[in-house]
């Protein structure tokens, strides 16, 4: 708690690596600068939690373009039995990334809760957890590297998703393989695609994705794509709006590869395609 803490590992060394059987893990409070990535893991009795601390952008993280799993900024891995939480963090470079999880809060009901993310490969990254709930988050991922295969909020192997009231800005592919209910956010730009994927089942509504940036030299395809196994998704209440020709859409506003059960109340607005498709 209430620590500075300056110069730990590299750009390949993480700069505190801890794991307790049994215990509990505090970060409060802090600063990070000039240090390598934070690997934090806790199993059996205890909680973890994540507060208040800055990471910032001069923090040693190695960003490699065609690579996007190159750069935790900090890593939380683990199922400790008591709280696991993750909220008022300002993030300056990398991603948070949650592994092993059940039961994860990331961000709260209120601003001073909220984590922020901001700049080169920001987000957050969830793998293999259950029941995680990101709530009241900003994150901007701004990476002008080229070839970024930029994620901003991307799950992997994680069912069970409650996400809301959260801004989520820029990446290739700012959601990415979603499992749950998405529900009261603001998605704006894409490279790509605003949502790529998601797990059979799941619940998209309420939400405004918005285009106000030109992409190029990327064209936006698809505003939203649900690829083959992406069953019984139900999508609702949305507004969708492509920016007009400015854009340079590539696609629909929605392509459908997989089944939907539930495609109503939605706006699309502002799909222009210049190339192929339809708006």
């Amino acid at each position: 708690r209430n620590c500075f803490v300056t110069g730990l590992g590299n750009m390949t060394t993480s700069g505190i690596d801890a794991t307790t059987q049994g215990g509990s893990i505090t970060v409060e409070s802090s600063v990070f600068e000039w240090t390598g990535a934070v690997f934090l893991g806790a199993s059996g009795a205890g909680s973890m939690l994540v507060k208040d601390n800055e990471f910032r952008a001069n923090n040693q993280i190695t960003l490699i373009g065609s690579n996007p799993d190159y750069s935790p900024m900090v890593r939380l891995s683990g199922n400790p039995s008591g709280t696991k939480v993750f909220r008022g963090n300002r993030v300056g470079i990398g991603w948070a990334e949650f592994q092993g999880m059940n039961g994860a809060l990331i961000g709260g009901a209120t601003d001073a809760e909220g984590n922020v993310f901001i700049g080169a490969r920001g987000g957050i990254y969830v793998r293999g957890c259950q029941n995680t709930q990101i709530r009241g988050n900003y994150s901007n991922h701004n990476y002008q590297g080229g070839w970024s295969q930029g994620f901003n909020f991307r799950f992997e192997n994680s069912t069970n998703t409650l996400c809301e009231h959260n801004v989520i800005r820029g990446g290739s592919w700012p959601l990415q393989s979603f499992h749950g209910e998405f529900r009261y956010n603001l998605m704006v730009d894409s490279g790509h695609n605003w949502i790529r994927y998601c797990g059979a089942g799941s619940r998209l509504h309420h939400n405004l994705f918005i285009m106000v940036s030109q992409q190029s030299p990327y064209e936006p395809n698809a505003g939203v794509w649900m690829g083959a196994g992406d069953a019984n998704v139900a999508f609702y209440n949305n507004t969708l709006d492509g920016g007009s020709s400015l854009m340079t859409w590539e696609g629909e506003g929605i392509q459908i590869d997989g089944s939907v059960t539930s495609l109503r109340n939605n706006v699309f607005d502002g799909f222009v395609p210049y190339n192929s498709g339809a708006a």
